[in-house]
């Protein structure tokens, strides 16, 4: 006798959508086909809906504590299971301690345990200040770790704060030894800080400028400059929010001498184009910036030839005065509930 049955719907295999039904066990599906309605004690009529797996967001950030009126686990975690998601992992930013010490990863694991409608997992991250506590966040219940290349964080305490060459190589020798991964946010700083003050001081900051600030190059730059860390010192990486075939490139090269590395890409830079940018606004506004509708279908094409292993949404959201102000200004972060996708 089956514990449930899922009937009527249709149900989405690995290569094709059919009508059959689902039959579950202890938690477990243990049979694809047609199921009579007397082998099971509890039935879920599916009819006229599509039945797929749960989906997981390996990059999801969520603000709690510090922040939570940007956004806590309960609401980003309601609104996830809405969307079909059942699991997400969560980014050692945008709360307030950020997650570098196991004191401010029990900070967030206090907060997070009574608030959660899915399950869920926390990043470690990686900063200037936190090498010397590397080693025991390693050693705790996080998942892997984050660090960034581009400039990012604040003057509030205990903000999160982006590696220089080298922290990142004396990071990821540490966490190598752990047999740890690592994930990149992969900007070169001191090209997008430059560019940003040339631009903010000719007083151009369309949409189009903003983009320009932030080119493919800086991206490729640092994909580079972290593969070489890679190569020196053995450790695992993860590349986030890719959003140039050109760096999927030199990611792939590197997976082919033997770099134990792995990319992923979101879902806005393959729906959403640089040209639209100034019509959507500031709330589109996100690091890597979107890209040219060229641009997009050479990364459709790397999407196609399985050249990049998933796609995480990036959720990262504040308040809605954050997002005011021209394109240098406002907060850069994509926030998926208030972006229809086209």
């Amino acid at each position: 006798m089956l514990d449930l049955l899922i009937t009527g719907g249709r149900v989405v295999l690995n290569n094709r959508v059919e009508a059959t039904d689902i039959g579950i066990n202890n938690g477990k599906i243990i049979r694809i086909g047609t199921i009579e309605p007397k082998e099971a004690t509890q039935i879920i009529d599916a009819k006229g809906q599509l039945v797929f797996p749960g989906a997981v967001d390996t990059h999801v950030h969520i603000s709690e504590p510090g922040r939570t009126e940007w956004e806590g686990f309960e609401t980003g975690s309601k609104a996830l299971a809405a969307g079909g998601t059942t699991t997400y992992l969560e980014m050692p930013l945008n709360a307030l301690p950020a997650t570098t010490n196991r004191k401010n990863l029990q900070l967030k694991l206090d907060a997070a345990k009574t608030k959660n409608y899915i399950d869920y997992g926390f990043y470690g991250g990686l900063t200037p200040d936190n090498l010397d506590e590397l080693t025991d966040l390693a050693d705790s219940d996080v998942v892997a770790f984050k660090c960034f290349l581009s400039t990012c964080g604040s003057d509030e305490p205990g903000d999160f704060k982006n590696v220089d060459g080298t922290t990142l190589i004396e990071g990821m020798s540490i966490l190598a030894k752990k047999d740890q991964l690592l994930c990149i946010h992969a900007e070169d700083a001191g090209l997008t800080d430059r560019l940003e003050a040339e631009m903010m001081a000719r007083g151009q900051t369309s949409a189009e400028d903003y983009v320009a600030s932030r080119p493919i190059l800086a991206e490729v730059i640092a994909v580079k400059q972290a593969l070489d860390a890679a190569k020196k010192t053995g450790c695992s990486l993860h590349f986030v929010h890719i959003s140039s075939a050109e760096a999927i490139e030199v990611i792939q090269a590197a997976k082919a001498e033997g770099v134990d590395v792995t990319v992923e890409s979101c879902p806005h830079y393959f729906v959403l184009s640089a040209e639209e940018l100034q019509e959507l606004g500031t709330l589109a506004k996100c690091q890597p910036p979107l890209r040219s509708k060229a641009e997009m279908e050479k990364l459709w094409g790397c999407l196609m030839r399985g050249e990049i292993d998933w796609l995480a949404s990036d959720h990262s959201p504040c308040t809605i005065e954050l997002k005011q102000g021209d394109f240098f200004t406002a907060w850069g972060a994509f926030q998926v509930v208030r972006i229809r996708l086209m």
